[in-house]
């Protein structure tokens, strides 16, 4: 009975990995614990349809999302998951600092390089306002795949 705590939703179907993405800020250990119960909590998708990495990148929580894609099952179907507006983790990992993890992405899933969210905004068009993130991937002979 205890383990249903790990798996099953609430109303807003949200999982305990959910909720402690969203209640923890300083401690990854919880989240660890989780994962390690039950890794497709990853993956597991709201009502809404965000997944727990996905309320990650809307708190601009790079490490957490790391984690999260580490540990799914099938990392490249959860980089290849939008969220209800369209934004795919690829999105949020292009508004942070980290080129490392955009480019962990975009090996994952690279349509999503091309992929319009809620605004109309690409990939490509997030990485030129971030100027930093295209310096450094271009730093490291990173090139972006084409359209």
């Amino acid at each position: 009975m205890q383990l249903r705590l790990f798996v099953a939703g609430d109303a807003k179907r949200w999982t305990a990995l959910h909720w402690a993405i969203w209640a923890t800020r300083d401690s990854l250990d919880i989240l660890r614990l989780l994962l390690d119960v039950n890794p497709c909590l990853a993956a597991a998708c709201d009502v809404h349809g965000y997944t727990p990495a996905h309320y990650a990148g809307m708190g601009e929580r790079m490490d957490v999302m790391r984690m999260l894609v580490s540990a799914a099952p099938s990392a490249a179907a959860l980089a290849a998951t939008p969220d209800c507006v369209g934004r795919y983790l690829l999105h949020y990992a292009a508004r942070s600092s980290e080129p490392d993890l955009v480019w962990q992405l975009l090996e994952l899933a690279p349509a999503c390089v091309a992929a319009e969210f809620d605004l109309g905004f690409t990939l490509l068009d997030l990485l030129l306002r971030r100027g930093s993130v295209c310096k450094r991937l271009d730093a490291k002979r990173m090139k972006l795949p084409a359209c």
